[in-house]
């Protein structure tokens, strides 16, 4: 039966959580048929040996091992490229999904005829725990991505881990994108053209206010690795090149946002192949940024 959901587990020496990933999508409630498809990016850690093992015992586990280190786009292009299902949850390999995750995601991505559906996550880090993204259940389209993922709007997920994606969009996304270089080796920025590019391109998102994503950030985690200006760089950058691939205008005040946090990312040692390449920003513009942001520290 062919899934209608594949359920996409890029990973790459993960044996110490992989287990956990794979059985969150196996436990899945979800009435429609689905699969788990696991890609391998060369690991080198045992944990290859116990995905075998796992997909030997489940029929709907799909599990391919490169030879080699693609990279982690490369990887994800494979994954989408093997899966069967016309939607497609990403589950990242040190994260994990509720039982009720894909049926609920599904549900409200069917019933308000829409292309991507997100929700909120619960966010484990050595600092402490926390849920993320908006509270309220809504609907959005092209703008108020730009605005919620620049910091000017109503707080939606950055990563596909916390949505359910068409597939055919999610490939066009990634396809579509021209992100920095240095960006795309830490794999911060792609993962957003993956997950909005349905909606850039003028399709309708729908937000789901539970918790039913769970981030893992004790294990490694890129955020916490890259540090919080170098990844917020990237996402900015991402955004920019997301708009102009897909052919549309951002909001100005979004625009503005960037370039002032361009130069200030400038200002803090990030590297400008991260960074939005127009950077140009007024003398005075950036004197009262800087001043603002002494007065809050001082404050």
């Amino acid at each position: 039966m062919v899934p209608v959901v594949s359920i996409l587990i890029p990973t790459f020496n993960r044996a110490a959580t992989i287990e956990r990933a794979i059985e969150s999508g196996l436990l899945q409630d979800v009435a429609v048929p689905f699969e788990v498809v696991v890609v391998d990016n060369a690991s080198d850690d045992g944990s290859s040996d116990l995905i075998s093992a796992m997909a030997a015992e489940d029929s709907r586990i799909v599990y391919r091992r490169w030879s080699e280190n693609l990279g982690p786009i490369e990887n994800w292009r494979r994954g989408l490229d093997i899966a069967r299902g016309d939607w497609i949850k990403v589950v990242w390999s040190d994260d994990w999904i509720v039982p009720t995750a894909v049926r609920l995601l599904l549900e409200a991505a069917q019933s308000h005829d829409c292309v991507v559906a997100t929700c909120r996550a619960h966010i484990s880090q050595p600092h402490g725990e926390f849920e993320d993204y908006d509270k309220e259940a809504f609907t959005y389209e092209a703008n108020d991505v730009f605005r919620a993922l620049s910091g000017l709007g109503r707080s939606l997920p950055w990563s596909p881990g916390a949505a359910l994606v068409r597939r055919l969009d999610a490939i066009s996304g990634l396809r579509a994108l021209r992100t920095p270089e240095a960006c795309v080796r830490a794999a911060i920025g792609p993962d957003v053209a993956m997950l909005y590019w349905g909606v850039v391109t003028g399709g309708q998102g729908v937000h789901v206010p539970a918790a039913l994503a769970q981030f893992d950030g004790k294990h490694g985690s890129i955020t916490i690795r890259e540090g919080r200006h170098r990844v917020s760089a990237c996402y900015d950058s991402t955004l920019m090149s997301l708009a102009r691939a897909a052919g549309v205008e951002p909001p100005p005040d979004v625009v503005r946002a960037v370039k002032h946090r361009a130069a200030l990312y400038g200002l803090r040692g990030v590297s400008s192949e991260m960074r939005f390449p127009d950077r140009r920003l007024s003398a005075p513009l950036l004197a009262r940024s800087v001043a603002r942001r002494i007065r809050r520290a001082v404050i």
